[in-house]
């Protein structure tokens, strides 16, 4: 699955981007190893920078379940509240860019033609936190002077 910008659909003309992956579940020691390719559009377009970056989005996860019992034994009240409101707002939430890579510099896609540039990404330096639910993608953007850039994003899971 990709996204991409509007300007930068096939058939309005413009550049746009895909993100490959033989697989999508990956351990946290695995290499991710995938393709970008750059499809252009209806005429040539110069591509200033071609990037890939791996993102993590964070939120806490944390609930607390409070119970009365009652004099014979029976809850009373049985309630479940999540402490996640209240840490988000103390601002627990965040996106944090774990790796960043520039594929390819100065590039010229023709009409129609298909590029595509090999990434390989390391997770061995990955450390997941506890209490943390987490969210993986990869972002791919091309940046292309006069005109939107062509973007794409890929959700992945990386498990411990």
């Amino acid at each position: 699955m990709s996204v991409t910008s509007k300007k930068s659909r096939p058939g309005r003309g413009g550049v746009s981007l895909e993100i490959k992956l033989p697989e999508e579940t990956f351990q946290a020691g695995d290499k991710i190893e995938g393709t970008v390719v750059l499809t252009g559009g209806n005429s040539s377009r110069r591509i200033r920078s071609l990037a890939i970056r791996l993102v993590r989005k964070w939120s806490w996860e944390s609930y607390s379940v409070g119970r009365d019992l009652d004099y014979a034994g029976y809850p009373k009240f049985l309630g479940s509240v999540s402490d996640q409101m209240e840490y988000e707002l103390d601002g627990g939430r965040g996106t944090e860019e774990v790796f960043s890579a520039e594929l390819a510099e100065e590039v010229t896609i023709g009409p129609e033609e298909m590029k595509e540039f090999a990434f390989a990404i390391d997770l061995s330096g990955v450390r997941q936190r506890s209490g943390l639910k987490e969210e993986w993608e990869l972002h791919a953007r091309a940046a292309i002077p006069l005109a939107r850039d062509a973007l794409a994003h890929k959700t992945i899971g990386v498990s411990p």
